[in-house]
């Protein structure tokens, strides 16, 4: 069984610690809808529902897309996800060198500052935080939480978040979930989905108080695009389009997703991402809709670099300047196979492909949640929230 769980939901406020002043500001709270798509999506861009459809459906506000029920059951993957354990994700000589090197751990007291810059140093999106006085983990930080409290100081200028322990889950999106080494996939792919979360610590079972390794998302995909073949032919064939990705809702509506416009400031940019509890969203131009960027939380590195004094400079600039340090802008169609883009996101390493017309406009985007949440219906034929 998996762990129990620990979580500590906070309300907003921040550290001044960044050297924000309140000439800055910027209530978050009236974002214009003009800018922003606020129509239905199958995308995990999409701020409202719909009914099931086939595999897919649409999200509910404040979570990346869940799909619906699935009409179909992969025996052979789900044999696979069962029989697969946490540790055969990782090529023996990898982990062993993952269990020689320490995994980034906080203390509960380390300060805000600290944690961002090793987040940034070591190019790590989250890691736990550990209590030594209460000898338990206290939760997780990640960059999404510092999207929240960098917002948070144009909203209110609260400095009270000062410490690792009080960050810990703070916009709500990755709870301390830990998960043991002999955990089969499948039931990591089930917390995943109910959840909501993108990574989870692997504990050594002997030692509670040591984490082995973070296993993300990513790591689950990876592995995955290694082992395609075992999809099996009518599986491998299925396009994003049968998925109900980038084509049609039930009302025959083409799909739209959230996005911001590249002459939009990266303040409205990370406004975006909060106010619809998102990790990425697509920027394209004011007057063709083309997809031009994307600006995610592995952003923010760069734009406290540079831009923690002026975040009301256009995305565009910001684009531009750090076009060869940002991953690579991925981009499929409709008619894409879904195997396809798997293999797509493991060798460019990113979270997300953009889902494009004939005008390379965007009209959906499937993540790594969506991957994942799709190959459990695909295996077990439930139902995708």
């Amino acid at each position: 069984m998996l762990l129990k769980s620990t979580s500590n939901r906070l309300s907003l406020s921040f550290v001044s610690s960044f050297g924000m002043d309140n000439n800055n500001r910027e209530d978050i709270s009236q974002i214009s809808s003009g800018t922003s798509s606020l129509t239905l999506s199958s995308g995990s861009n999409s701020p409202t529902s719909s009914a099931p459809i086939a595999l897919a459906s649409a999200t509910t506000i404040g979570r990346e897309r869940r799909g619906s029920s699935a009409s179909l059951h992969n025996a052979s993957l789900l044999k696979l996800l069962n029989e697969t354990k946490v540790s055969a994700l990782f090529h023996q000589s990898l982990f062993n060198i993952l269990f020689k090197s320490p995994v980034l751990v906080f203390k509960s007291d380390d300060t805000v500052q600290h944690v961002f810059e090793e987040l940034a140093d070591k190019e790590v999106l989250s890691a736990p935080v550990f209590d030594e006085n209460k000898k338990e983990f206290v939760g997780m930080v990640d960059l999404r939480d510092f999207v929240a409290l960098l917002l948070s100081i144009h909203l209110m200028g609260d400095s009270s978040i000062s410490t690792a322990e009080k960050l810990t889950d703070f916009s709500g999106n990755n709870p301390f979930i830990p998960v043991h080494e002999d955990e089969a996939i499948v039931e990591v792919l089930r917390e995943f989905n109910v959840r909501g979360v993108h990574r989870m610590p692997v504990l050594d079972k002997k030692d509670k108080t040591k984490v082995l390794c973070i296993l993300s998302q990513s790591t689950i995909i990876d592995w995955l695009g290694k082992n395609l073949d075992k999809f099996g032919e009518s599986y491998s064939a299925l396009t994003l389009k049968d998925l109900n990705f980038g084509g049609l809702d039930k009302n025959n509506t083409l799909s739209q997703v959230i996005d911001v416009l590249e002459d939009d400031t990266l303040l409205h940019a990370l406004s975006v991402i909060e106010k619809y509890n998102i990790h990425g969203v697509p920027v394209v131009e004011r007057e063709s809709g083309k997809l031009v960027g994307n600006i995610s939380v592995r952003d923010l590195k760069y734009i406290l670099e540079a831009y923690i004094q002026n975040l009301k400079a256009p995305i565009s600039e910001f684009l531009s300047k750090y076009a060869n340090k940002r991953p690579p802008l991925i981009t499929c169609s409709s008619s894409t196979k879904f195997v396809d883009v798997i293999k797509l996101l493991t060798d460019n390493h990113v979270h997300r492909a953009h889902i494009v017309d004939e005008e390379n406009r965007p009209v959906d985007i499937i993540t790594l949640t969506n991957i994942l949440d799709i190959v459990l219906a695909l295996a077990t034929g439930a139902r995708r929230r």
